[in-house]
């Protein structure tokens, strides 16, 4: 049995359903036919179902975050100490994340490497799927997103106008 004749059973059945008045004998008709075949659904993999896959695995990323940070890094033609130093982080934890010794790097941290890069939102986005996270809606998520729209990423003025809104700084916090 394949998978379209399972479905057009299917199909026929709920036809049935809708045009049987008599509910309770369509209900043991129903389960007889059960009996009788089981309704197995079987899914065969043809060969364009393999070719399929084999690109959607290709095509997912498993690049790791350390190599897809230094990839970010190069992409916009930066070195790695000013990135760090601008995103407020040590040397020594910087090393530890691009050498994937990091397991949960936090979203602020991601954040702060974001705006240190001078990412758009786009770029931000995909680097915190890449670290496990996403910004969330709440007021210091909404605000870092309008920063991104906007290509604003001078730390110093970032940190001004989330105190002015009560909002936790990422840099001064």
């Amino acid at each position: 049995m394949n998978l379209e004749l399972n479905v057009m059973e299917y199909v026929e059945l709920l036809r049935e359903v809708i045009e049987n008045e008599d509910k309770e004998s369509f209900i043991d008709n129903i389960l007889s036919k059960y009996e009788k075949t089981k309704c197995v659904f079987h899914l065969t993999l043809s060969l364009s179902h393999k070719a399929e896959i084999e690109q959607v695995i290709k095509k997912s990323d498993n690049t790791s975050l350390g190599l897809y940070i230094q990839r970010l890094v190069q992409s916009k033609g930066k070195r790695d100490p000013i990135i760090y130093m601008k995103a407020n982080l040590s040397k020594d934890y910087w090393n530890k994340l691009i050498n994937n010794r990091i397991e949960n790097p936090s979203k602020y941290r991601m954040i702060r490497i974001g705006l240190a890069l001078n990412l758009d939102c786009e770029e931000m986005n995909n680097l915190l799927k890449k670290a496990g996270h996403s910004f969330t809606n709440n007021n210091k998520d909404s605000l870092l997103i309008w920063f991104f729209d906007k290509n604003i990423y001078d730390i110093n003025f970032i940190d001004e106008v989330m105190i002015k809104y009560d909002i936790e700084p990422i840099f001064n916090s």
